[in-house]
């Protein structure tokens, strides 16, 4: 079972309402990240308080370098408007739900195999029937990770990757 990020500990440690769940935002061609979602009247000053009163409340969360690597994530913090509220959502973190299995570890010999040997055409072919828009600045070893993450995450099936890349 893949480890929880630190931020992900210190959202799930505080008192308050925080609704994390995953999410894929701009340029992350549908790998899924951690995502909080922010309802309007709310402030990103509300998200921080309450991860702050998180590691205030149990500071057993951190461990070793837990603060650094949260304090990474939120430089790396994006967010997206969603019309009735907001999503901070961090690319770099993985959201991870306590029952799910490193579903990247799951994927097989075989099928990185498939993946390394897709063309850009067969790449472009497969993003883009799943609604995944793809640009000519991207590279092959770029569309092949979107590929990879996306066949882990069952977005693409298996089947459609062999048809592929026969």
């Amino acid at each position: 079972m893949a480890r929880k990020h630190a931020l992900q500990k210190l959202i799930e440690s505080s008192d308050t309402e925080l609704k994390i769940r995953s999410y894929s935002g701009r340029g992350m061609f549908g790998k899924q990240c951690l995502g909080i979602d922010v309802e309007r009247g709310q402030s990103i000053g509300d998200v921080f308080a309450a991860i702050l009163e998180g590691v205030a409340n149990d500071d057993s969360v951190l461990n070793g370098q837990g603060l650094e690597e949260a304090a990474e994530a939120f430089r790396n913090m994006s967010s997206d408007n969603m019309g009735l509220g907001t999503i901070y959502y961090f690319p770099n973190v993985r959201y991870i739900e306590d029952e799910e299995q490193d579903d990247l570890e799951e994927v097989s010999g075989l099928r990185n195999i498939q993946i390394m040997s897709l063309s850009r055409e067969g790449c472009v072919e497969l993003l883009e029937h799943v609604g995944i828009q793809c640009y000519d600045s991207e590279t092959v070893d770029m569309l092949r990770e979107a590929v990879r993450v996306n066949v882990a995450d069952g977005t693409i099936a298996p089947e459609e990757l062999e048809a592929v890349a026969v």
